[in-house]
């Protein structure tokens, strides 16, 4: 394609204008020198309504969009994932999560899969939040299990998605409110 078209190629798909870049300077260029003015994410206007953003749920890192509030979280993410503050501050956790990651699957080697995705979520969370619980009760674990299950759903492609202008004609039939993806307990 970078033959017939050069090395940047604009593609627009209804809703979407998408930059192609078919050569390493070019990309070099654009993304380490000026990625300021390319760096963002495509919009989900169905995920951005199920994500339920009266939750908190709509400033969800991996899919929000680039703006002050992704910078801060970048720059806390950054530091408190640096290699010197993981092995100064997290190394007791991580050890503790370890022994008890064995000692499940020792009790319960039928479950080592579940058992391998709850003690890495339980490691993030405790890391990110300190503690497995929020302040309702609710299990971090099993509410981030829930928003990956709407992500992935939402995620898969919606005509409000490639024609931005249906967002107006989301039917209410299809809409499932924010307090029943995650009902106060």
């Amino acid at each position: 394609m970078g033959e017939k078209y050069g090395p940047l190629t604009w593609l627009t798909i209804p809703g979407q204008t998408v930059l192609v870049i078919n050569a390493f300077e070019a990309a070099k260029e654009l993304l380490e020198k000026r990625a300021l003015i390319y760096v963002d994410r495509p919009r989900f206007a169905m995920a951005d309504e199920l994500l339920a953003a009266d939750e908190g749920l709509g400033n969800y890192l991996p899919i929000s969009p680039y703006n002050d509030s992704y910078k801060k979280q970048r720059v806390h993410l950054k530091h408190a994932l640096s290699a010197s503050v993981v092995r100064n501050n997290y190394s007791s956790l991580l050890e503790t999560k370890a022994r008890q990651y064995l000692e499940r699957c020792a009790a319960r080697p039928e479950n080592i899969l579940p058992e391998t995705t709850r003690i890495i979520g339980e490691a993030i969370i405790l890391l990110t939040y300190g503690k497995l619980v929020d302040e309702r009760g609710r299990d971090y674990i099993q509410l981030t299990t829930r928003l990956l299950d709407i992500m992935i759903f939402s995620l898969q492609g919606y005509v409000v998605d490639i024609f931005p202008v249906g967002e107006q004609a989301i039917s209410p039939a299809g809409y499932v409110p924010s307090n029943q993806l995650f009902p106060p307990t």
